[in-house]
């Protein structure tokens, strides 16, 4: 299995009954993170319970290539980097019957913020570092363009990742900022009824 490669049907012939289950719910999962408008909203929607985000740093720097291009800005266009997870406080050991419920890190997200495309409200939100992307350019009409929806295959500190989602978001209809998020195998073992998005 390649680390990496476009969201498609792997439900081969002779696979085991759980690995089939598991990809159909991951190419599910695909599905509803292409289609929404908020990945942090849709996270939460999938299992049922409030998430959180945490933001680990942000920095001003240029443009990655494929960026400035979804963007339409110049390569080497400065833009706000961000970066951060969202946990949401998920039963420790449901095996046990335990109710005691720990952070656990549901996926990591990452953006580049084209600051001079948005207006003062926005930027003192970016400013602020607590609240989701999603979030800050609100009241404004906010759409989201997806990119790519990509099949991971690998670990990090933070568990077995599994999907890399890419897209751009245009506010009032102009591209203000690049995102890309990862879901960890977490966030599908944790989904409720089903992890179909309501709405």
């Amino acid at each position: 299995m390649t680390p990496q490669r476009r969201l498609r049907d792997t439900h081969r012939p002779g696979a085991p009954e759980h690995v089939v289950a598991f990809e159909a719910q991951v190419a599910e999962l695909g599905r509803v993170l292409r289609r929404t408008n908020s990945f942090t909203r849709a996270a939460a929607q999938w299992l049922g319970r409030p998430i959180s985000y945490r933001l680990v740093g942000q920095e001003r720097r240029s443009l990655a290539v494929p960026d400035a291009r979804a963007l339409s800005v110049p390569i080497g266009t400065l833009a706000l980097h961000r970066w951060g997870f969202v946990s949401a406080q998920i039963d420790a050991d449901p095996v046990t019957g335990s109710r005691r419920a720990v952070a656990t890190v549901v996926a990591e997200v990452r953006s580049a913020v084209l600051e001079d495309q948005v207006d003062d409200a926005a930027r003192q939100a970016l400013s602020r570092g607590d609240v989701p992307l999603g979030e800050v350019f609100t009241p404004a009409p906010v759409e989201r363009v997806t990119r790519a929806v990509e099949r991971l295959d690998d670990v990090d500190e933070f568990g077995s990742r599994v999907l890399r989602v890419s897209a751009i978001l245009l506010v009032s209809g102009c591209r203000v900022a690049a995102v890309q998020e990862v879901a960890y195998r977490q966030l599908l073992e944790h989904a409720a009824d089903g992890g179909r998005e309501s709405g």
